[in-house]
C-alpha cells in the first residue's frame, strides 16, 4: 500500500470526524494541523499593535466598522503571507460551510473546494491518488464551469452536486483557471471509498469507518490536530489496527507523549492563573459556569481552544484535553499525596490475566480512605472526593489504561469516572450519601448509564458522613444490572 493511499485513509477518517465540528481558528495543511495562538509573552507585541490600531480607528474613523470582520481579515492576510496553498484561515461560518463541502466532495472526484474572497470556487486540495489528483487538478485552481455551466462562489452547493451527480465511471468536464491560463480537464467519477476497500484488502483488516470515526470523535470532539494525530499513530505505531482497541491504544500513546499542543496547553494555564483556577474547579469540584464570551477568562479559554460552550455552560473542549488537564493537576501533588503513594504500593494486586479487578480497587480504596481521611469534614470530601479517588486510581492504571470524566450522556444526565483498561470500560459513579432514597435514585441512574454503555456491571462509590455509618461493600441488582456499592 502506497503512502498516498495511507494519506487518503487518514483523510477519510478525519473527514467523517471533522464533519461534526465547527471551530474558530483552524488551518488545513494536508494532514490537518491547528494553528495555535502564541504564548502570552510572544503575543504582547502583536496584540498591542492591533489594540492600538483598533483604538485609533474607534476614536477617529468617521464610519462604523465591523471589528470582528476586520480582525478576521487581518488574520487571513497574516496566514496568506505564508504563500502556501494548503494553509488557510477560516472563520466559524466559513469552516462550517467548508466541512459540509468536504463531506460532499469525498464521493465524486476526490476534491475539497471552498469560496475565495473574489466569490470564486477555489480548489483547496485534491486528495492524493484521487481522480481529481490524477487528472492534474491542483490547489488554488479556480473552477469556472462544470459540464459547460458557469458557477460562482454563491452557487457552490449546486456546483458540488453537478460534480458528484453521476454514476461511477462517468466523466465530468471542468473548466479551470490557473493563473492567467484556462484549462479544460476531464475527470472520471469514482467512489473514493474504493481506496479504503483496497486498503482493507491489502492489510486484511476489518474496519467500519463510521464507528471508528465516532469513537475518535468521542475523544477529540473533532479537534483537527488530535484527529490527525490519532490516525497517524494508528497507521504508524499501532499496526494499522483500525478497531476500537487500535484507537484506544493510539490515544494511550498520545496522552503520554510530549508535543507542541500539550506544551502550549501547560504554558497557557501557567500564564493565566484565573483560567487555571476555573479549569480546576470544573474538573475536581464540579463547578458550573454559564458560558459568557464577555467574561475575560472564558473568552481566553475559548480562544485557546481549551473550553467550549455546551447547552449554555462552559465545558472542556474534548476528553483528551480533559485527561491531560487531570494528569497535569494531579501531578502537582503526587510527591506529597499519601493516597497516591498508597495506590502506588497497591497497584500490582489488581490485574489478573489482563483484567482489572475494579471491585478490589474500590474495596482497597475504601479501607485506605477511612484510615487517611476518616475524620475530615463533609465539605472536604465533597470538594476533594473525586481528586482523592483519581490520585489512588492513577498509579494503578497508569501506562496501560485511560480514564476520563464523562460530562454527560445522550440524555444530558451526568455520570462520573469512566476507565478504559485494555479495551474494557468501567463506569464508576461517585456520590455523597444523602439517605436511602437518594441512594436508590443513584442506583437507578447508574443502571441507565450501564444500559447506555452496553455494560452489565457498574460501580457506585458513596461518601458517607453519618456518625453511625457502616463502611463496606455490597452487590445489588437494578434493572438486570449488577452494581457494586462501596461506602466510605
Amino acid at each position: 500500500m502506497s503512502d498516498k493511499k495511507k494519506i487518503v485513509l487518514t483523510a477519510l477518517i478525519t473527514a467523517v470526524v471533522t464533519a461534526f465540528i465547527s471551530v474558530n481558528l483552524t488551518s488545513f495543511v494536508k494532514d490537518r494541523i491547528a494553528i495555535y495562538l502564541p504564548s502570552k509573552d510572544e503575543n504582547n507585541a502583536f496584540s498591542n499593535k492591533m489594540t492600538a490600531v483598533e483604538h485609533m480607528l474607534s476614536s477617529n474613523y468617521l464610519y462604523d466598522f465591523d471589528k470582528t470582520k476586520l480582525r478576521d481579515d487581518a488574520i487571513k492576510a497574516y496566514v496568506d503571507g505564508l504563500d502556501e496553498p494548503y494553509t488557510h484561515y477560516y472563520t466559524q461560518s466559513e469552516f462550517s460551510s467548508y466541512i459540509s463541502n468536504i463531506q460532499d466532495g469525498y464521493v465524486g472526484i476526490g476534491i475539497i473546494v471552498g469560496v475565495n474572497d473574489d466569490n470564486q470556487i477555489e480548489v483547496v486540495a485534491p486528495f492524493e491518488d484521487s481522480p481529481a489528483y490524477n487528472a492534474g487538478i491542483q490547489p488554488s485552481d479556480i473552477i469556472k464551469a462544470i459540464d459547460g455551466v458557469e458557477y460562482s462562489g454563491d452557487k457552490l452547493s449546486e456546483a458540488v452536486d453537478n460534480i458528484k451527480n453521476g454514476e461511477i465511471g462517468t466523466t465530468v468536464d471542468i473548466k479551470i483557471l490557473r493563473g492567467e491560463e484556462e484549462l479544460d480537464i476531464t475527470v472520471t467519477r469514482d467512489d473514493i471509498a474504493s481506496m479504503l476497500d483496497e486498503y482493507e484488502k491489502d492489510y486484511k483488516c476489518t474496519m467500519e469507518v463510521k464507528k471508528i470515526a465516532e469513537l475518535i470523535y468521542e475523544y477529540t470532539s473533532g479537534y483537527p490536530y488530535l484527529v490527525s494525530k490519532i490516525c497517524k499513530l494508528i497507521d504508524e505505531r499501532c499496526d494499522q489496527n483500525w478497531t476500537k482497541q487500535g484507537v484506544l491504544e493510539a490515544i494511550k500513546i498520545l496522552l503520554k507523549e510530549t508535543n507542541t499542543l500539550f506544551d502550549d496547553l501547560r504554558k497557557k494555564i501557567t500564564d493565566y492563573k484565573e483560567l487555571k483556577n476555573m479549569l480546576y474547579s470544573i474538573l475536581f469540584q464540579g463547578e458550573s459556569y454559564p458560558y459568557n464570551p464577555d467574561n475575560f477568562v472564558i473568552d481566553i479559554g475559548t480562544m485557546f481552544g481549551f473550553i467550549k460552550e455546551n447547552d449554555g455552560q462552559v465545558v472542556i473542549s474534548n476528553r483528551i484535553f480533559e485527561t491531560r488537564l487531570y494528569n497535569l493537576f494531579l501531578s502537582e501533588e503526587l510527591t506529597s499525596s499519601v493516597i497516591y503513594q498508597t495506590g502506588e504500593r497497591d497497584k500490582n494486586q489488581f490485574v489478573k490475566d489482563g483484567i482489572l479487578n475494579m471491585e478490589l480497587v474500590l474495596e482497597k480504596f475504601m479501607i485506605h480512605f477511612h484510615d487517611i481521611y476518616g475524620k475530615n469534614t463533609e465539605k472536604f470530601v465533597e470538594e476533594n472526593g473525586r481528586r482523592v479517588f483519581l490520585l489512588y486510581l492513577k498509579p494503578i492504571i497508569n501506562g496501560t489504561g485511560n480514564y476520563y470524566i464523562e460530562a454527560q450522556t445522550r440524555d444530558q444526565s451526568r455520570t462520573d469516572v469512566i476507565v478504559d483498561y485494555l479495551g474494557k470500560q468501567y463506569v464508576i459513579e461517585l456520590k455523597i450519601w444523602r439517605g436511602n432514597e437518594y441512594n436508590k435514585r443513584g442506583e437507578k441512574q447508574l443502571a441507565e448509564y450501564l444500559e447506555y454503555y452496553h455494560l452489565e456491571k457498574g460501580y457506585l462509590l458513596s461518601f458517607n458522613f453519618n456518625k453511625n455509618k457502616k463502611i463496606g461493600l455490597k452487590e445489588v441488582e437494578v434493572d438486570n444490572k449488577k452494581i457494586i456499592e462501596v461506602v466510605v
